[in-house]
């Protein structure tokens, strides 16, 4: 068993908070796909792999990143599109402010592993041999 210091539990917890806010509100997108325009279907869309790849250790900081990309789409909307103040959009800043901590600190190295990049094949447990 793995010894997982604080800050990559925090790390984990923080991305799988983040994964589960995106992904409802990538279903709550999906429920009206017919009645959306195509920029909203398109971000549904990128929530949705958006909130898979924030699990993923090797993919968390890439889609942290793309998530950060969409927040600010959000944040335009909120503040210049539908003359919001700071307090009626402070959901998007702090989501926007979490997002960029995974983006600058990285996943740690509590997680799901893929299996394709070296990082996370260095860390799978490995079978004994015989």
């Amino acid at each position: 068993m793995k010894d997982y210091s604080n800050a990559d539990i925090a790390s984990f917890v923080l991305r799988v908070v983040l994964a589960v806010v995106f992904a409802y509100h990538a279903y709550t997108k999906f429920l009206g796909w017919g009645e959306l325009s195509g920029l909203m279907q398109f971000t549904a869309v990128v929530e949705t792999l958006g909130a898979i790849g924030l699990l993923v250790r090797c993919t968390a900081k890439w889609a942290a990143v793309g998530l950060s990309i969409v927040m600010l789409g959000a944040l335009y909307h909120h503040f210049i599109v539908w003359g919001q103040t700071y307090k009626q959009a402070e959901l998007p800043i702090l989501t926007l402010g979490a997002l960029l901590s995974v983006a600058i600190a990285g996943a740690g190295t509590c997680g799901l592993n893929c299996r394709w990049c070296k990082t996370c094949k260095a860390d799978a447990p490995t079978t004994p041999s015989m």
